[in-house]
């Protein structure tokens, strides 16, 4: 096994799925989360993301080209942001996967880490009842955690609904003068 303290020129950042295709027979689910304990496996520092190239080196394995990557990223026609934003909420709120309507990114960048990492630390604010910004009717600081299942589904569709108003004009695909 290679010296732990190897370093990757550079990394991805990816679901376990991702990780468990560069083995075969792919190892089960309790042995990934064995060698995620026994750091093995490099956690991205958001739940269920895991740094790839530093784990395959661990391993022993090649590095994947990162260049690679991006050629093939500019090749999906999405809108990665609104997809980063959806991947976040999926992290906070996992009811939000029987929804499949939009794109669930399982390979980011590490500056797409990052953004994921600060929609995931705003919108927990939020479903926590620890933002501030956020008004209502509650009596009290009027600061309550958001608990219901639907309530949750609610707010992950509002923000994404706010960001589909604030990119196009649009919300679900009708201009927002007409719904408001």
């Amino acid at each position: 096994m290679p010296k732990k303290n190897l370093m990757p020129t550079s990394d991805l950042c990816v679901h376990r799925e991702v990780i468990l295709d560069f083995f075969h027979p792919k190892p089960g689910r309790t042995t990934f989360f064995d060698w995620v304990k026994e750091g093995k496996v490099v956690s991205a520092g958001v739940k269920s993301f895991y740094r790839l190239n530093a784990t395959l080196l661990r391993f022993g394995l090649p590095e994947v080209d990162i260049e690679e990557f991006q050629a093939r990223q500019k090749k999906d026609n999405i809108d990665r942001e609104r997809a980063l934003l959806f991947t976040a909420l999926t992290v906070l709120v996992e009811e939000l996967l029987l929804c499949p309507a939009d794109h669930l990114l399982t390979v980011l960048s590490e500056k797409e880490m990052a953004k994921l990492a600060k929609y995931v630390e705003i919108h927990a604010r939020v479903l926590d009842g620890g933002d501030e910004s956020v008004e209502s009717d509650v009596p009290g600081d009027g600061r309550v955690p958001i608990m219901e299942p639907l309530e949750r589904l609610s707010f992950c569709g509002a923000a994404l609904d706010a960001y589909d108003l604030q990119k196009s004009g649009y919300i679900r695909g009708v201009v927002a003068e007409d719904i408001l």
